[in-house]
């Protein structure tokens, strides 16, 4: 498996990590599968930061796992406030249970 291809697996990964687990993986996890996730997150940011990932995997990350370089807390409230808006907009209230985690 080639280095584009294996970019794009770890990517799709996140992306269903965070659209499961609605947060993004954590270094410090106790399940090695996330912990491996979160290091290469990691150093997709850092390597983001110092010019080292193209632009098409930056942009492929930001398609796939949008906030992926910001702030996890802002990213993912920020995310919680689209949902919320949405929902409003479509059923005209609040929804009765809000999901905190």
């Amino acid at each position: 498996m080639d280095n584009s291809n294996i970019f794009a697996r770890r990517t799709e990964q996140l992306a269903a990590f965070v659209a499961a687990t609605d947060r993004w993986p954590s270094t410090s996890a106790h399940h090695s599968e996330e912990r491996a996730l979160g290091v290469w997150l990691n150093r997709q940011r850092a390597a983001n930061r110092k010019d080292g990932l193209s632009t098409e995997r930056v942009a492929f990350l930001d398609y796939r796992c949008r906030g992926w370089m910001g702030g996890v807390q802002e990213n993912l409230f920020a995310a919680r406030v689209e949902g919320l808006a949405a929902f409003v907009a479509a059923n005209n209230a609040w929804p009765s249970k809000i999901r905190l985690f």
